[in-house]
Order: C-alpha cells, then structure tokens, then sequence
C-alpha cells in the first residue's frame, strides 16, 4: 500500500534558503516528523477499533527510514511483523511432523487481516482426489505458453476458492493520511525551526 502526501509544493519556497549541505538532513527530519504524525494517528485509530489484545500489533507499528537516491528522503509507516521484529524476538519450535520451525514472539502477522479483510477459509475436510487448472505464462523467447497445474481437492487452493464469506476490513493506517494538512503541518515544524534559528 503506497499513498503520497500531496499540497507541500507550498514549502518550495522556504526550503530553497536552506544551505545545501543541510538539505538531506533537514529533509529526513522533516519526512519523519511527517511519519511520526500519521503513527501517532494510527495507533490512535487501532485503540479506538479495540485492536489491543496482546498489545503486539499497537506497539509494532513503526515508522522506518527507506535507502532512497540521492537527495530524497522517504518514511514508511507499518506494521513490523516476522523477520522484521529481528533475533531478539526469534524462536525456534518442533511442529507436530517433528520439523524445526522459526517463529517469532509478539508477531502480528494478522495485521493485514484487519486492515484489508480476509476471506474465510473452511478447514481441511478430507476431501478426496485432485483437480487443475490451466494458466498462461510469457517465457523469455517471446513466446506464451499454456500450463495445467495441479492441486488437491482438501488443499489450500481450493478451499480459497470456495470460501464461505469474508471477514471485513476494520483499516487503522488508511485512516491515519485522511488529514493530510495535520501530516504537513508538522513537517513544517523543523524547517520553520531551522529557518528561525539561522535568521533566514
């Protein structure tokens, strides 16, 4: 999900004083002021959904610092989850075919659940039997080819397919960018600083 903020062609002007050396740290600063703004939002709007159960999906919402090209600075807003949450929160667990598996602890993985709905999916049923279905697939030739897979009755592919209704979307980030003047308004806050402080 990518959303951008418009309306800062506003604060062309007053960024143009700033000192060259100053720019891409003045910019980082003032994105993740920005960041900061629709988290603060965001984990406003989950508390206010009742999306505190564990506390693990409210306390991973982070803001990171993406590697971007030179002289552009970008924030993402999200919720960490699996690898992201690093080695301190990494274990290890025998599953019930005796294979070792790495899970990891506090781990919201269903945010995405709640924030674009899901489709409810029966469990196994012991259904018999395999069906396919056929695809296309360009190859690097230039040529399309037409391929059969296929899959089991009682597999997850088909119980997607059949599923039994869905969950709806209860969304707490999209929320979070409605007011994008607050957002810019306090990504004005460090440039309006630094212009004071340099008496520009």
């Amino acid at each position: 999900m990518t959303t951008k903020v418009e309306g800062l062609t506003s604060l062309q002007k007053a960024f143009e004083q700033v000192k060259e050396d100053m720019t891409l740290s003045l910019s980082r600063r003032m994105a993740a002021s920005g960041a900061n703004q629709i988290k603060r939002r965001a984990v406003a709007n989950a508390e206010k959904l009742g999306l505190r159960k564990s506390g693990a999906l409210i306390s991973n919402i982070a803001i990171k610092r993406e590697r971007t090209p030179e002289g552009v600075a970008q924030y993402n807003v999200g919720v960490r989850h699996g690898r992201e949450l690093g080695r301190k929160y990494r274990q290890l667990e025998v599953g019930k075919s005796g294979r070792v598996r790495t899970t990891y602890k506090n781990n919201p993985f269903y945010w995405s659940y709640l924030e674009f709905g899901r489709n409810i999916v029966a469990r196994a049923s012991g259904v018999k039997g395999t069906g396919s279905t056929t695809y296309t697939q360009f190859l690097r030739n230039g040529r399309i080819a037409t391929r059969t897979k296929k899959y089991g009755l009682d597999g997850l592919v088909n119980r997607r397919r059949q599923a039994t209704g869905r969950v709806e979307a209860t969304p707490f980030l999209q929320p979070a960018l409605d007011n994008q003047d607050e957002v810019i308004a306090e990504m004005v806050k460090p440039l309006n600083r630094y212009l004071k402080r340099n008496k520009l």
